[in-house]
């Protein structure tokens, strides 16, 4: 597939943002000036673009078509009007919401910057070879500094808009777990970083899968990166989840479900055998395109590394390549997981080397406006079923960098019955409960969720064994 060069993608991703979202527009536009573009067609849509809001205080949406047929004459040749005919093609057709507006907008502002001191470069060059020093001065003295804010900050006595805002926004929500799993674990959000603390063998990679397919499901973009396993079993993983399939045929799986007797209180755990059908590899394709349209846009990205051959560095370098050759920009970035990263310097301490990387893992969601989701490996206390603070492994701190820690608590008897209990340890909003959830899953058909309910209300699952 041949790339669009940088320049044109970002420009592309810069006009459809002001032509489509008022808070983009509302933001970028005192330094989008038309100049900044490098295409003609952008210099003139964004003048377009600018001229309308100046009049209307909006983003022009569906109205650029109308101001295209009536202006496109004006200044473009045949070429210029072709690309800028197929660029609103695109944009009538794709989405019409704007996502991640907090990471478009920073990307904007850095475009028009570079953009800014590149022309200003040019024009100094053109100065210096014509001996034109007193036209190189003045260039430099009149040079003005391209400024998001103007470095206002609103007052919290004064600017009421600055509290509404804060309490009506709804942007910052991503999704929620269904079920008693959700009231525990509560809303995920950009710029959260949350982690799966859970013992050796306890299916943290399902959860953080399962993270991904719950986000993918309202249409959002996930990317998942992998340091434990192979591009293949990942793949296996993945598509088992999806379609609920065994690999070997007419497997004997057992599922379990919670039952209530009639006048009792409280559920019960039971099991049910039943015959799994074997993934059918023939219809991939068919079911990819049934994806497609339930997943309303949403994706999920996979890519596998060895463990230890990445860095945190080159985790944003392929943000960064997907953003700008493939205008792919995640809403949530799942790295499984944050403790087997390559080591920022081996000359730390191996628990300095964690807290970097956890801390840097933050940073990315936030300067990146996503959700960044990964896990952790408990010590050997919480092999007996417990997942509490006192087991996070190597380094405490690792709390103290999440918004939100989900604990994985499972004894080998839960295991075997298909139950696992979900703890919140932390909430960044101090949010506290006690409560957990008892999950039921069957990690043989990729399924780590099938129901929950609130431990309170389940039987205690001791009785049965």
């Amino acid at each position: 597939m041949e790339r669009k060069q940088i320049s044109t993608a970002l420009e592309n991703r810069i006009l459809t943002s002001m032509i489509q979202d008022d808070q983009f527009l509302r933001q970028i536009a005192p330094i989008a000036n038309s100049s900044l573009f490098v295409s003609p067609y952008a210099r003139e849509v964004a003048r377009w673009t600018a001229e309308y809001f100046e009049k209307y205080n909006s983003a022009p949406r569906e109205h650029i078509s109308d101001i295209f047929l009536l202006k496109a004459n004006e200044r473009l040749d045949a070429e210029n009007i072709n690309l800028l005919r197929e660029f609103l093609s695109r944009l009538a057709n794709g989405s019409k919401k704007v996502k991640n507006r907090n990471f478009l907008i920073a990307q904007a502002v850095k475009y028009f910057k570079i953009r800014s001191l590149t022309l200003l470069r040019d024009d100094l060059s053109d100065s210096l070879l014509r001996g034109d020093t007193m036209e190189g001065e003045s260039l430099i003295s009149n040079y003005r500094r391209v400024e998001q804010f103007g470095g206002e900050a609103p007052s919290v006595l004064q600017n009421s808009e600055l509290f509404i805002d804060a309490f009506l926004s709804t942007d910052e929500t991503l999704f929620r777990f269904p079920g008693a799993l959700g009231e525990v674990c509560g809303n995920f959000s950009r710029g959260d970083f949350v982690g799966w603390l859970g013992a050796m063998g306890r299916g943290k990679t399902w959860w953080m899968i399962f993270t991904g397919f719950v986000a993918m499901r309202v249409g959002l973009k996930v990317l998942f990166l992998s340091l434990e396993m192979s591009q293949n079993q990942l793949a296996r993983r993945i598509w088992q989840g999806l379609v609920g399939g065994v690999r070997d045929d007419n497997t004997e799986v057992a599922i379990p479900y919670f039952s209530r007797s009639s006048g009792k209180r409280k559920w019960d755990v039971e099991v049910e055998i039943r015959k799994v059908k074997k993934v059918d590899v023939s219809n991939i394709s068919k079911k990819q395109e049934k994806f497609r349209r339930v997943f309303r846009g949403g994706d999920f990205k996979v890519r596998a590394f060895p463990a230890y051959s990445l860095s945190i560095g080159d985790v944003e370098h392929f943000l960064d390549n997907l953003y700008y050759f493939d205008e792919y920009v995640p809403d949530v970035l799942i790295v499984d997981y944050g403790d087997i990263f390559k080591p920022p310097s081996f000359r730390m301490e191996y628990r300095h080397q964690l807290d970097s990387v956890w801390k840097t893992l933050r940073a990315i969601a936030q300067e990146r406006d996503m959700l960044v989701v990964t896990a952790s490996q408990t010590t050997r206390k919480a092999l007996g079923g417990t997942t509490d603070e006192g087991t996070v492994s190597e380094d405490i701190r690792k709390l103290a960098h999440v918004s939100k820690m989900l604990g994985i608590n499972q004894t080998k008897e839960e295991r075997d019955m298909g139950v696992v209990k979900i703890g919140l340890l932390k909430e960044r909003d101090g949010r506290i409960t006690s409560k957990r959830a008892v999950v039921l899953q069957s990690l043989e058909i990729g399924r780590p969720y099938l129901d929950s309910r609130f431990e309170d209300d389940v039987e205690d699952l001791r009785k049965k064994n």
